[in-house]
């Protein structure tokens, strides 16, 4: 159930970043129960897309630069934010989610 809630912003996030071959197959939703952190969050395989994180620019619009690999050239290249377009609507309507999941499983073990 907790996975259900993070598959449209990830296949909105896939959307986004179709202009690349490898963002879409590295994003992927990650579930914890671990003690300090539960949750859902949505992330990009930085070893499979290592390009991904310069891109998006931390959500703005513009150019970031960068070495040309092997010289000491710098070139600018055009941001394409996929990421944090999609973060803000999801956080609004996943705590209505998670709280009628916890309900059900709630209910499901017998609590009222």
């Amino acid at each position: 159930m907790l996975r259900e809630s993070g598959k449209e912003p990830l296949a909105r996030l896939k959307r986004n970043a179709s202009w690349s071959t490898r963002i879409p197959q590295a994003a992927k939703i990650g579930l914890s129960f671990a003690k300090r952190f539960q949750g859902v969050t949505l992330y990009v395989n930085k070893r499979a897309a290592p390009h991904a994180r310069p891109f998006e620019n931390q959500g703005k619009p513009g150019q970031f630069r960068h070495r040309v690999f092997g010289q000491n050239v710098w070139v600018n290249e055009t941001a394409r934010p996929f990421f944090y377009e999609v973060a803000p609507a999801w956080h609004n309507n996943v705590n209505k989610g998670l709280g009628d999941v916890v309900d059900r499983v709630n209910r499901a073990h017998g609590f009222k």
